[in-house]
């Protein structure tokens, strides 16, 4: 696993990409040696198995969508209205429409990052399906 992730890792991120880790990443002692190793910027939002990190969250906008960046999204405050992008379910669904969730735990994503484009891409998608379900039936009895 650490080898593929390694691999997938420095095969898409460049030393001067952002990349947003949300949490569960690993252990405190291990930690020191893969930010060193493993391209790009980090910004690290703490897990629940995190000893370290500097934020629980982050609001960010990409593509003119407002994303809340946590690791765990049964986190995210009940009145808030933009998408969630999160860790922490290690299951395999990336897209949860009906939840506005994002997830990029390691295992949904194939141990491979994902670009901010690519998440925009497919918001974008699932959006313009929330809101054709939401239209008025054009038939007619």
């Amino acid at each position: 696993m650490n080898v593929v992730l390694y691999r997938n890792w420095n095969r898409k991120v460049s030393k001067y990409d952002t990349v947003y880790i949300l949490g569960d990443f690993a252990v405190r002692h291990r930690w020191d040696y893969w930010k060193h190793i493993l391209n790009g910027r980090k910004i690290f939002i703490k897990g629940n198995h995190d000893s370290f990190g500097d934020k629980e969250k982050e609001y960010e906008a990409f593509g003119g969508i407002q994303f809340l960046l946590l690791h765990d999204p049964c986190r995210v405050p009940p009145d808030y209205t933009g998408w969630a992008i999160h860790g922490h379910i290690h299951e395999s669904y990336m897209v949860n429409k009906g939840r506005r969730l994002f997830c990029v735990s390691a295992m949904a994503l194939h141990y491979s990052p994902i670009n901010s484009y690519e998440v925009i891409r497919l918001v974008k998608k699932a959006e313009a399906e929330l809101a054709k379900k939401m239209e008025p039936s054009a038939k007619w009895n």
